[in-house]
């Protein structure tokens, strides 16, 4: 079974670490999972740490929205 934790952040640096923590991964361990992260073209930090806890969860998938110019 594969499983997908999806996690959609907009101006949340102050948060995500908080979040990302506070998944039970052990649980998770004896399945096939990986948690994507999307980031709704933050204008704070967001996508810096959402790279740093990227580098500590290797199953971390960054989706980054850019804003369009219509």
């Amino acid at each position: 079974m594969k499983i997908l934790l999806f996690i959609v952040t907009y101006k949340a640096s102050f948060r995500i670490r908080k979040v990302i923590d506070e998944i039970p991964l052990k649980f998770f361990k004896k399945y096939n999972y990986e948690i994507l992260i999307s980031d709704d073209y933050s204008n704070d930090n967001s996508k810096s740490l959402i790279k740093y806890v990227k580098t500590k969860h290797k199953r971390i998938i960054l989706k980054l929205n850019y804003k369009s110019h219509r």
